[in-house]
């Protein structure tokens, strides 16, 4: 199934030139693509339309199936929860706590607090936020909010999560840490579409990468990464038969395994919940 097709789509703002041009893709459910390119070059503007904040020039976009054009406003709405978007603007409410913030996906669509709180400060701890929950965000640093609008937008299992620059605002190990939380939801069948002009960050996993440049997008090939191996052409989800480069340890393997597993039981809770 495919959970994004784009066909012929262009952008463009007011009377200027195209920002994306004849944009030809789809992801696949269970996929796993980085989004690279330059500052401008199109990345937030292409992901504001998957999550319906903004409609194409011109072509057609379907979502799950469905040709987002032909669809009532109920139908949009039930799409958006469908959907789980981590702003590079971090886009949280300063009047919750960031408790609240998390929650909120779930509260929203009616679920009783007792159902969800030991999932959401389960989280919160596992993004490194446990000590926070009840700061509210511009008492946070940038690193400490970006991890809550990733908390947020994850709490609810939606079927694809929109990265934007998710690892911008943190450092080096606590990035690698959110990136395997990012990769164990994809084993568990979540399509992820991360947003990055990192290019460290792409080189390091195995993933397909589709590349703007000019308002035009390419897919480029599997980059050949320092981690482990990982496949996942399309649309596969394969991580399970990741190998380890040969001839190479990873050191921080027993780490990774402890978080993985850690993320999977939290993963677990919330289905139970």
């Amino acid at each position: 199934m495919h959970i994004v097709s784009f066909e012929n789509v262009e952008l463009a703002y007011g009377d200027s030139p195209p920002i994306l041009r004849d944009i030809n893709f789809t992801l696949r459910q269970g996929s796993f693509h980085f989004l690279t390119g330059s500052s401008g070059a199109g990345k937030t503007s292409l992901l504001r339309i998957i999550f319906l904040a903004k409609r194409p020039t011109k072509g057609r976009v379907l979502l799950f199936g469905d040709h987002i054009d032909t669809l009532p406003r109920r139908a949009l709405s039930n799409i958006r929860r469908k959907i789980g978007v981590v702003f590079q603007e971090f886009r949280l409410l300063e009047h919750l706590s960031i408790y609240e913030n998390t929650a909120l996906p779930l509260r929203v669509t009616g679920q009783k607090e007792a159902h969800y709180r030991a999932n959401v400060l389960e989280l919160l701890d596992w993004v490194g936020l446990g000590h926070c929950l009840d700061a509210t965000p511009s008492t946070l640093s940038g690193g400490e909010q970006q991890r809550a609008a990733i908390a947020r937008a994850v709490v609810s299992q939606p079927q694809i999560i929109i990265a934007d620059e998710p690892t911008g605002n943190v450092d080096t190990q606590m990035g690698k840490r959110l990136m395997r939380l990012f990769i164990e939801l994809n084993k568990l069948g979540t399509t992820i579409l991360i947003a990055t002009h990192d290019q460290h960050l792409w080189q390091a996993f195995d993933y397909p990468r589709l590349h703007l440049e000019a308002g035009t997008l390419s897919r480029k090939p599997v980059a050949k990464g320092n981690e482990k191996g990982r496949k996942n052409e399309k649309g596969r989800k394969n991580e399970e038969g990741r190998e380890n480069e040969e001839g190479r340890e990873n050191e921080n393997e027993q780490t990774n395994k402890a978080d993985e597993i850690q993320v999977q039981q939290g993963e677990t809770n919330i289905k139970a919940g």
